[in-house]
């Protein structure tokens, strides 16, 4: 440092100490950004969100195969203890593939960016290590049903099922299948020792990210007799990404909050909260499609510029289907929640290609070499 940067000698504390021994510094810190071998990469991560609720951001990379099972959602392959404890804290992604090839000597493994943003812990009256004794112990046997996984902790394996029960989850259910069922039900558990733990687990939020995109031809045709104008358009779309969290609320009340990254200049004082933002316009339009009495809390961190003509607002939109979708069990595939019974009219369409051709998004399809142009 006194080298290469000499003007930031004053700013910088070597602290010559086991990561996991540290439980104080002279400053509270707001970021992590570390490179963290493999062994102590999730104890690393947990504990400093435990220690340290000063940290706002975490960004660390990791071998891939961590970031995987850190960042997976529930019901994937690779959902377990990391990624269940993990969104006690954060909202948490992958942000990006770091190759082998940019290390010498060259590993055997390539690597990974993880992402995690904090959001508030769930309402619960479990505490912390309430919730995580009901993680570890769910997870312990991965081929082990629930009811048995979690007899220890309840007392016995009835105790544990008449809990289950109570939630609407399936005795065998195993843990990484336990995707958020039964919303309602498990509000109503009782808030003592391993129900209200359970509760809180599962009571998690669900994020979802979506591209901005640009525009790249747009023909618009005469209006038809629905109101609509056809359009031929053809878009493209770019790695800003938008990225909102729906998490389930009590009432059906829609509540918006907005952030952007430090350094991005976004203005999201110019971002509305109120129910003219197309988050919340999706959100209604997609309880309004399916019959679905439920509220959230929705918050966005943009990536995409305010006004830029990037479509940030259509991304927010189309996140907010989907992560409402999965955060109401409403038990949606992506193309359904994607068709949402005509959603496509009220702005929110998804698309998951990198170029699309289409009208109004009921028909979008990836262009090809053959298009005319």
């Amino acid at each position: 440092m006194a080298r290469k940067a000499p003007e930031a000698v004053d700013r910088l504390t070597v602290v010559h100490r086991d990561a996991l021994d540290i439980t104080a510094l002279d400053e509270e810190p707001q970021a992590l950004v570390a490179n963290l071998p493999y062994n102590v990469s999730v104890p690393v991560i947990l504990h400093f969100l435990e220690i340290f609720p000063s940290l706002e951001r975490v960004l660390v990379m990791v071998q891939a195969e961590v970031a995987d099972r850190i960042a997976a959602p529930p019901g994937s392959r690779t959902y377990g203890v990391p990624s269940a404890k993990a969104a006690w804290y954060t909202a948490t992604r992958r942000a990006g593939d770091v190759g082998r090839a940019v290390f010498w000597p060259v590993p055997r493994v390539d690597s990974a960016l993880v992402l995690m943003d904090r959001r508030d812990q769930p309402e619960t009256t479990a505490s912390r290590e309430e919730v995580f004794a009901v993680i570890d112990a769910a997870f312990a046997q991965r081929r082990k049903g629930l009811r048995g996984a979690l007899s220890g902790l309840a007392g016995s394996g009835a105790l544990a099922e008449e809990a289950l029960a109570r939630v609407g989850i399936a005795p065998l259910t195993r843990g990484e299948q336990a995707r958020h069922r039964g919303l309602r039900a498990h509000r109503r558990v009782p808030r003592t020792g391993a129900g209200r733990a359970w509760h809180a687990w599962r009571m998690s939020a669900v994020t979802v990210r979506a591209p901005g995109k640009v525009n790249l031809q747009l023909d618009v045709g005469p209006l038809g007799v629905d109101g609509y104008h056809p359009l031929a358009t053809v878009f493209q779309a770019v790695e800003l990404y938008e990225v909102v969290t729906a998490t389930p609320r009590d009432d059906n009340a829609l509540r918006v909050t907005v952030e952007a990254p430090r350094g991005l200049g976004i203005d999201v004082d110019a971002v509305p909260t109120g129910p003219e933002n197309l988050v919340v316009r999706a959100a209604v339009a997609l309880r309004d499609a399916y019959g679905v009495d439920a509220g959230a809390d929705l918050h966005i961190v943009k990536g995409v510029p305010v006004a830029g003509g990037m479509a940030g607002g259509s991304a927010d939109a189309a996140a907010a289907i989907l992560a409402c979708a999965e955060a109401w069990e409403m038990g949606l595939s992506r193309a359904e929640a994607r068709r949402g019974r005509g959603l496509h009219r009220r702005r929110c369409a998804l698309c998951t290609a990198r170029t699309h051709r289409g009208g109004p998004g009921a028909r979008r399809r990836p262009v090809s070499r053959d298009d005319p142009w």
